[in-house]
């Protein structure tokens, strides 16, 4: 598949899963009008698009504080769509003490836009987000202490590239967080179901094994040290997010409209009949570059 194709197709995925988001005006006054706080209306991430939403981000931010092998000054996200997870990142490293700048990388340009354009309306426009090929990234060599994904890894469809760029990037001794949400298939698993697969398109969500994943790491030049299951935590969170859908249904439907709810609650529904059915093997990925 081309650059351009791949673009599409991601741009395509998140405008039929999030299009009211596209209208962001519209969006934020709707949420406002029905939560009636900024701040809380900020807490409930409707600006993140992973399947763990913010406590995703607060195990990735948790191991990136305990990773630390000096002060983290300069951490970069992979694949950061409209850049909820990297404000709420700097929320939850602000609250261990931690400052360091913050930049996303990602690669459709409208998301990119619309990333700075929520960042001016809830006045959180600190972390940059630029438009580049996370196997291109536009960073100067052993220039970052730490890389994370949190929900985007799946998306990408040449990892060996991505990690190679990693490994570019990352000062010695820094280190990679991944929130590996749906591409990891365990070796002799059955196959996803086809609810998964319709919410999932293999287009947009690359998959891959347990194993294969670790010889990628490791063929990048980066040692493993940590790669751990996340199925109970995970099956638990997801079926908790549903159920809340579920509750605040007509708030939901009035944010995101109806389709998007229904498309919304199969995705996570889907990913966590899978966790149990153990085709799918979400997981925290901590690895980091020795080498000079």
């Amino acid at each position: 598949m081309t650059q351009a194709a791949e673009i599409q197709s991601q741009e395509a995925y998140h405008l039929q899963m999030f299009e009211s988001l596209y209208r962001w005006d519209t969006f934020w006054a709707a949420t406002l009008d029905l939560i009636g706080d900024e701040n809380a209306a900020i807490q409930l991430a409707i600006d993140q698009l992973g399947h763990f939403g913010p406590n995703g981000i607060a195990i990735v931010a948790e191991r990136l504080v305990s990773a630390s092998t000096v002060p983290l000054r300069r951490v970069v996200e992979l694949g950061s769509g409209f850049g909820g997870a990297l404000r709420h990142m700097g929320r939850e490293l602000r609250s261990r003490s931690v400052s360091p700048a913050l930049i996303g990388v990602e690669f459709v340009a409208g998301h990119c836009d619309l990333a700075a354009e929520i960042g001016r309306t809830i006045k959180d426009s600190n972390p940059l987000v630029v438009q580049a090929d996370v196997r291109c990234l536009p960073l100067a060599p052993a220039s970052v202490d730490a890389v994370f994904a949190a929900g985007s890894l799946s998306h990408f469809s040449d990892l060996d590239e991505v990690l190679l760029e990693c490994h570019r990037i990352l000062k010695p001794a820094g280190f990679l967080v991944f929130l590996d949400e749906v591409s990891l298939r365990p070796e002799g698993s059955p196959e996803p179901g086809e609810v998964f697969l319709q919410h999932h398109p293999p287009e947009v969500f690359h998959a891959t094994t347990p194993q294969q994943r670790k010889l990628q790491i490791e063929g990048a030049g980066l040692t493993i040290e940590a790669f751990e299951p996340l199925v109970q935590w995970a099956v638990s969170l997801l079926r908790q997010r549903v159920l809340v859908l579920r509750f605040l249904g007509h708030c939901a439907i009035r944010m995101y409209g109806a389709k998007a709810c229904n498309r919304i609650i199969g995705t996570l529904t889907s990913a966590a009949d899978e966790y149990q059915r153990g085709t799918i093997q979400p997981a925290l990925i901590v690895a980091r570059r020795l080498q000079p």
